[in-house]
Protein backbone atom coordinates (compact mmCIF):
# COMPACT_ATOMS: atom_id res chain seq x y z
CA UNK A 1 0.00 0.00 0.00
CA UNK A 2 1.61 3.33 -0.84
CA UNK A 3 1.53 6.17 1.23
CA UNK A 4 0.23 9.58 0.60
CA UNK A 5 3.40 11.13 -0.59
CA UNK A 6 4.38 8.31 -2.49
CA UNK A 7 0.95 8.18 -4.63
CA UNK A 8 1.34 12.06 -5.00
CA UNK A 9 4.66 11.93 -6.41
CA UNK A 10 3.55 9.32 -8.53
CA UNK A 11 0.67 11.83 -9.48
CA UNK A 12 3.53 14.69 -9.98
CA UNK A 13 5.78 12.77 -11.93
CA UNK A 14 2.71 11.63 -14.35
CA UNK A 15 1.52 15.56 -14.53
CA UNK A 16 5.10 16.28 -15.00
CA UNK A 17 5.50 14.24 -18.01
CA UNK A 18 2.18 15.88 -19.61
CA UNK A 19 3.45 19.13 -18.82
CA UNK A 20 6.74 18.81 -20.76
CA UNK A 21 5.66 16.89 -23.82
CA UNK A 22 1.67 18.11 -23.92
CA UNK A 23 0.52 14.38 -23.71
CA UNK A 24 1.69 11.50 -21.49
CA UNK A 25 2.40 7.89 -23.24
CA UNK A 26 2.94 4.53 -21.17
CA UNK A 27 6.26 4.70 -23.32
CA UNK A 28 7.07 8.00 -21.77
CA UNK A 29 6.31 6.30 -18.36
CA UNK A 30 8.58 3.55 -18.50
CA UNK A 31 11.45 5.51 -20.03
CA UNK A 32 11.08 8.22 -17.01
CA UNK A 33 10.94 5.21 -14.58
CA UNK A 34 14.09 3.25 -15.68
CA UNK A 35 15.51 6.07 -13.83
CA UNK A 36 16.35 4.27 -10.22
CA UNK A 37 15.47 8.27 -8.99
CA UNK A 38 12.22 8.71 -10.47
CA UNK A 39 9.15 7.97 -8.62
CA UNK A 40 7.56 5.83 -10.95
CA UNK A 41 10.65 3.32 -10.49
CA UNK A 42 9.09 1.02 -7.87
CA UNK A 43 5.86 0.67 -9.70
CA UNK A 44 7.25 -2.12 -12.48
CA UNK A 45 9.26 -5.29 -12.07
CA UNK A 46 12.37 -4.64 -13.55
CA UNK A 47 13.47 -8.64 -13.49
CA UNK A 48 13.26 -9.15 -17.23
CA UNK A 49 11.99 -13.10 -16.62
CA UNK A 50 9.26 -12.09 -13.84
CA UNK A 51 8.43 -9.16 -16.01
CA UNK A 52 7.51 -11.49 -18.80
CA UNK A 53 6.04 -14.07 -16.91
CA UNK A 54 3.94 -11.47 -15.81
CA UNK A 55 2.81 -10.10 -19.25
CA UNK A 56 2.41 -13.38 -20.53
CA UNK A 57 -0.44 -14.25 -18.04
CA UNK A 58 -1.91 -10.69 -18.83
CA UNK A 59 -1.59 -11.76 -22.49
CA UNK A 60 -3.27 -15.18 -21.83
CA UNK A 61 -5.71 -13.38 -19.91
CA UNK A 62 -6.78 -11.55 -23.09
CA UNK A 63 -6.75 -14.75 -24.90
CA UNK A 64 -9.33 -16.54 -23.17
CA UNK A 65 -11.27 -13.26 -22.79
CA UNK A 66 -11.66 -12.73 -26.77
CA UNK A 67 -12.84 -16.45 -27.52
CA UNK A 68 -16.90 -16.25 -28.44
CA UNK A 69 -19.39 -18.45 -28.59
CA UNK A 70 -23.19 -18.14 -30.91
CA UNK A 71 -25.45 -18.82 -28.59
CA UNK A 72 -28.34 -20.20 -30.80
CA UNK A 73 -32.03 -18.94 -29.54
CA UNK A 74 -35.22 -19.64 -30.85
CA UNK A 75 -35.37 -15.87 -31.95
CA UNK A 76 -31.88 -15.03 -32.19
CA UNK A 77 -28.05 -15.70 -32.49
CA UNK A 78 -25.99 -14.63 -29.55
CA UNK A 79 -22.55 -14.03 -29.87
CA UNK A 80 -21.27 -14.51 -25.57
CA UNK A 81 -17.95 -14.37 -24.41
CA UNK A 82 -17.51 -18.14 -24.12
CA UNK A 83 -15.36 -17.51 -20.91
CA UNK A 84 -16.13 -15.61 -18.08
CA UNK A 85 -14.09 -15.10 -14.07
CA UNK A 86 -14.83 -17.98 -12.39
CA UNK A 87 -17.11 -16.93 -9.67
CA UNK A 88 -16.18 -20.03 -7.60
CA UNK A 89 -12.78 -17.93 -7.38
CA UNK A 90 -11.40 -16.12 -4.56
CA UNK A 91 -10.06 -12.57 -5.44
CA UNK A 92 -6.57 -13.06 -5.13
CA UNK A 93 -7.60 -16.48 -7.67
CA UNK A 94 -7.20 -17.04 -11.39
CA UNK A 95 -9.81 -18.86 -13.05
CA UNK A 96 -12.29 -18.82 -15.96
CA UNK A 97 -15.61 -20.71 -17.01
CA UNK A 98 -17.05 -21.97 -20.27
CA UNK A 99 -20.90 -19.68 -19.91
CA UNK A 100 -21.76 -23.00 -21.20
CA UNK A 101 -20.74 -24.65 -18.38
CA UNK A 102 -22.46 -21.81 -16.18
CA UNK A 103 -25.54 -22.39 -17.90
CA UNK A 104 -26.18 -25.10 -15.63
CA UNK A 105 -25.65 -23.51 -12.48
CA UNK A 106 -28.10 -21.03 -11.36
CA UNK A 107 -26.37 -19.58 -8.76
CA UNK A 108 -23.55 -19.23 -10.25
CA UNK A 109 -24.32 -17.63 -13.50
CA UNK A 110 -26.70 -15.18 -11.00
CA UNK A 111 -22.99 -14.33 -9.67
CA UNK A 112 -20.90 -14.39 -12.92
CA UNK A 113 -23.68 -11.69 -14.38
CA UNK A 114 -23.33 -9.79 -11.16
CA UNK A 115 -19.78 -9.70 -11.29
CA UNK A 116 -20.37 -8.10 -15.18
CA UNK A 117 -23.01 -5.42 -13.96
CA UNK A 118 -20.58 -4.69 -10.99
CA UNK A 119 -17.68 -3.93 -13.65
CA UNK A 120 -20.15 -2.50 -16.06
CA UNK A 121 -21.10 -0.25 -12.90
CA UNK A 122 -17.19 0.75 -12.32
CA UNK A 123 -16.27 1.66 -15.82
CA UNK A 124 -19.55 4.51 -15.77
CA UNK A 125 -18.32 5.77 -12.85
CA UNK A 126 -15.27 6.94 -13.52
CA UNK A 127 -16.85 7.82 -16.53
CA UNK A 128 -18.85 9.67 -14.34
CA UNK A 129 -16.07 11.43 -13.09
CA UNK A 130 -15.15 12.59 -16.37
CA UNK A 131 -18.56 14.17 -17.19
CA UNK A 132 -18.44 15.70 -14.18
CA UNK A 133 -15.57 17.54 -15.02
CA UNK A 134 -16.73 18.43 -18.35
CA UNK A 135 -20.39 18.99 -16.88
CA UNK A 136 -22.10 16.67 -18.55
CA UNK A 137 -22.86 14.11 -15.78
CA UNK A 138 -26.87 13.40 -16.17
CA UNK A 139 -26.86 10.72 -18.96
CA UNK A 140 -24.27 9.26 -17.22
CA UNK A 141 -26.33 9.02 -13.65
CA UNK A 142 -29.21 7.74 -15.65
CA UNK A 143 -27.44 4.75 -16.91
CA UNK A 144 -25.40 3.86 -13.70
CA UNK A 145 -29.16 4.41 -11.95
CA UNK A 146 -30.46 1.39 -14.72
CA UNK A 147 -27.67 -0.71 -14.26
CA UNK A 148 -27.34 -0.60 -10.31
CA UNK A 149 -31.43 -1.63 -10.64
CA UNK A 150 -30.09 -4.51 -12.73
CA UNK A 151 -27.84 -5.48 -10.03
CA UNK A 152 -30.39 -5.51 -7.63
CA UNK A 153 -33.05 -7.24 -9.39
CA UNK A 154 -30.77 -10.26 -9.89
CA UNK A 155 -29.40 -10.46 -6.96
CA UNK A 156 -32.64 -10.38 -5.64
CA UNK A 157 -33.89 -12.85 -7.96
CA UNK A 158 -31.39 -15.13 -6.47
CA UNK A 159 -31.80 -14.44 -2.83
CA UNK A 160 -35.54 -15.34 -3.47
CA UNK A 161 -34.39 -18.78 -5.02
CA UNK A 162 -32.59 -19.88 -2.08
CA UNK A 163 -35.56 -18.63 0.49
Amino acid sequence: MKTKEERKAIEDRVQWLHDKNGLVTPDMVVEDAKRKDSPLHGEFEWDVKKAAAAHWVDRACEIISSVIIIIKTTTVDVRSPAYVRDPSCASHEQGYIAVTTLRTNQESSRIALMTEFARVGDCLRRARLLALALEMQDDVDRIIGGIDELRYRVQLVGSMSIN
